[in-house]
């Protein structure tokens, strides 16, 4: 007995020196701490972030793609803090496409249209990972009621349709449409703060399992994957966009009435006339960059949706941008991808090219009072003729090498350095181990192309 009890206290006493280790260890590189997000309830019915905060994120076990950002005093991912005021403004809407954790701010498509507006006007985003075209319109709503947004911009992407109705999806601080007897209705799925979230945020160790790791979807679709093992390696589904090639008639149809619903909803949401309004809808990736992968997605879920969204859109007087056709010829002219080897969001030559074609739109031209020719700010200038990407443009390397933090220099509205101290996020070493992590990872890429 009494060396049962020593076993287990040496156990005890290994283990917990461990995970102490583990924990020391990984507070020193960049491992992701998301922002929290801010009660969510019929009193305060709009999604958003707890104002003021830091975060920092990466990607997958190792740690790619990292980044740092900020929350503003609206809470949402934008280095400018956001104020009524008398020049006008332009709202960009979407989910995480917009949000864009994986891209450093100034590269992002709002950014860069701020930049170029200037003092002419303001370039507000409005996003979060997981938003669908019902929770669009709750953020159009309070862009135009609480900052009156004078212009708006939607993107819209592969699973912005069946995820808007409540029956596909709930995502909890988010608007979904609800069916009702005998109608549908835009319904809030209220969001309390888990009180479990202190101590994740509070522990390097948790913040890995949970955000790198995704340790609780992964415990979770266990048994599927258990079951595909004694079934033998079946071929993987398709995807086009971020959603399966093919979906049920149910689905398909369940989509076209999100469309519609969204369509007869946003007018008396946002009091603008459509002149005003400007839908961007994501391209078929990775389908575009093959010819024979691009012919067999002309009649998937999405190459459908795509279509019925176009068509409602010119119907409504509405402008739209399509990203297809653009995608296309660049990556026919230069090669250029559009997303990451390790993660599927638009990479900062996508946001580059959105930018482009939103600064043409004509509600920019005329909300602002002319042309907006987009223009790349001086530090980002001096960090291209310094670390030139070359021939792997668009892949890992090019978004680690521009990480704002690795400049030393101004990247617009934000500063590195002098460092702010923030006692709750550590940004001082914090930004200083991310730009670390990216030179380590360079250094990976130059001896294994394969990471590349």
């Amino acid at each position: 007995m009494r060396k049962f009890v020593l076993g287990s206290l040496a156990f005890l006493v290994a283990t917990t020196v461990t995970l102490l280790g583990v924990e020391v260890a990984l507070r020193f590189l960049p491992v992701s701490s998301l922002p929290t997000v801010a009660r969510v309830t019929s009193e305060q019915p709009v999604f958003r972030f707890s104002p003021e905060q830091d975060f920092v994120y990466s990607k997958g076990w190792n740690l790619a793609l990292a980044n740092t950002g900020k929350v503003n005093n609206a809470g949402f991912v934008n280095d400018q803090p956001y104020a009524r005021g008398d020049s006008p403004l332009l709202a960009v809407i979407g989910d995480s496409y917009v949000e864009a954790f994986v891209v450093s701010y100034e590269r992002t498509l709002q950014a860069q249209l701020a930049h170029c507006v200037g003092e002419r006007g303001r370039v507000y985003s409005f996003a979060a990972s997981g938003a669908p075209l019902s929770q669009y319109l709750a953020w159009a709503e309070h862009a135009t009621r609480d900052f009156d947004a004078d212009a708006l911009v939607f993107v819209v992407i592969a699973n912005d349709f069946d995820q808007s109705l409540a029956s596909y999806k709930r995502g909890p601080g988010f608007h979904h449409f609800e069916r009702t007897s005998d109608s549908f209705e835009l319904r809030l799925i209220e969001y309390e703060p888990n009180p479990l979230r202190w101590f994740v945020y509070n522990s390097a160790l948790a913040r890995y399992l949970v955000f790198n790791l995704n340790i609780q979807e992964t415990l979770a679709n266990l048994p599927d994957r258990v079951g595909r093992l004694f079934e033998g390696n079946a071929p993987g589904q398709a995807f086009v966009g971020n959603v399966p090639h093919t979906a049920s008639a149910k689905r398909t149809a369940d989509s076209v009435r999100a469309i519609d619903l969204f369509f007869e909803e946003l007018p008396s949401r946002v009091n603008l006339s459509p002149e005003r309004i400007v839908f961007v809808i994501d391209g078929m990736r990775p389908a575009l960059y093959e010819p024979d992968t691009l012919a067999a997605a002309q009649d998937s879920f999405f190459a459908q949706m795509r279509e019925y969204f176009a068509e409602q859109a010119s119907a409504g007087s509405y402008e739209l941008i399509d990203m297809q056709p653009i995608f296309e010829r660049v990556h026919a002219e230069s090669g250029t991808r559009f997303e990451f080897k390790e993660d599927a969001h638009w990479n900062a030559a996508a946001h580059r090219l959105v930018a482009e074609r939103v600064a043409q739109a004509v509600v920019v031209e005329d909300l602002f009072g002319g042309a907006v020719k987009l223009c790349v700010p001086a530090a980002q200038k001096r960090r291209i003729r310094r670390r030139d990407p070359g021939p792997i443009h668009g892949s890992r390397l090019d978004s680690l090498i521009e990480h704002p933090g690795c400049s030393g220099r101004s990247t617009g509205a934000r500063t590195f350095p002098p460092y702010r101290w923030n006692a709750s996020h550590r940004s001082h070493y914090r930004d200083r181990l991310v730009c670390l992590w990216c030179s380590l990872n360079q250094v990976a890429l130059r001896f294994d192309p394969s990471m590349r």
